[in-house]
């Protein structure tokens, strides 16, 4: 058995479930409005800390000096503590998923029958590529896998081209502007357009929000009709419906698709993001 194939042969169905529809909704994000929150406390503090230095003002130094340490000290046990809880729901909910997967396949060695549930994924499409190697981009069926796409990168340029699994060109992907952020949007730039024949057939932006950031992908590929999707926290949304979701595990980073929402533009995006 290849490497792939041990890697994709690792993901259940439980660990995929698990990683579609729970843990985004157990795992707490880190937003832009906690973070500025923060900023704004430890600014203060170092405002007070200055203002009592330049006066010579011993109680406002002292107030400054013990505002700048709690808060140092809040910051590491607060962030700290967050981590290490979002990792623990998340291995909590795999390990579930797992004993999940053992109990059937004990169910299925003793005769019964462990289906009759409706497959969430059947008109899915999962795409994967390895973290750190990501110049194939594989495909996973109920019955086989293969590779898909390969990818040439040039990240530093923010340049990408995706081809077919034979070598023919499929699009290019450029990157221009600088990124909003390395904390969200996965160091991306502003402003990516996807090019197939010199034509731009999908717009991919970058959009702040104080809350939860969101990237904007504009397909234009079809010239009778433009879809826009939305990705929050690494959902993917068409007119406010879920249809995808990307997600990492186990080393490999996964494109989790409705077959009627995969385009151009969303491969790109996780071209961008992934490889």
């Amino acid at each position: 058995m290849t490497q792939s194939n041990q890697s994709m042969d690792h993901l259940s169905p439980y660990e995929r479930a698990v990683c579609y529809y729970s843990l985004p909704h157990v795992i707490s994000p880190l937003t832009y409005g906690i973070i500025i929150a923060y900023t704004v406390c430890v600014v203060e503090a170092l405002v007070a800390l200055v203002i009592g230095v330049l006066l010579d003002h011993k109680m406002w130094i002292n107030v400054g000096v013990g505002a700048l340490v709690a808060l140092v000290v809040f910051g590491i046990v607060i962030f700290t503590a967050r981590a290490f809880l979002n990792e623990f729901r998340q291995r909590r909910f795999l390990k579930e998923a797992r004993n999940a997967m053992s109990a059937d396949n004990l169910s299925a060695d003793s005769g019964s029958d462990p289906d009759g549930i409706p497959d969430p994924f059947e008109a899915h499409r999962l795409f994967w590529c390895n973290c750190y190697h990501a110049t194939q981009i594989f495909e996973r069926s109920n019955t086989d896998e293969k590779v898909c796409y390969l990818v040439d990168n040039w990240k530093q340029s923010f340049r990408w081209k995706v081809m077919e699994a034979g070598g023919d060109d499929l699009f290019s992907i450029i990157g221009s502007g600088r990124p909003h952020s390395f904390l969200y949007g996965n160091g991306l730039p502003a402003q990516i357009d996807v090019l197939k024949d010199n034509k731009i057939i999908a717009h991919i932006r970058q959009r702040f929000n104080i809350k939860t950031p969101y990237t904007e992908i504009l397909d234009t590929e079809k010239p009778d009709s433009h879809i826009q999707y939305h990705i929050r926290r690494d959902g993917i949304y068409c007119d406010g419906a879920l249809v995808g979701r990307i997600y990492n595990l186990k080393g490999n980073s996964y494109l989790d698709i409705h077959s009627d929402s995969f385009s151009c533009g969303i491969l790109a995006y996780f071209v961008s993001c992934k490889c």
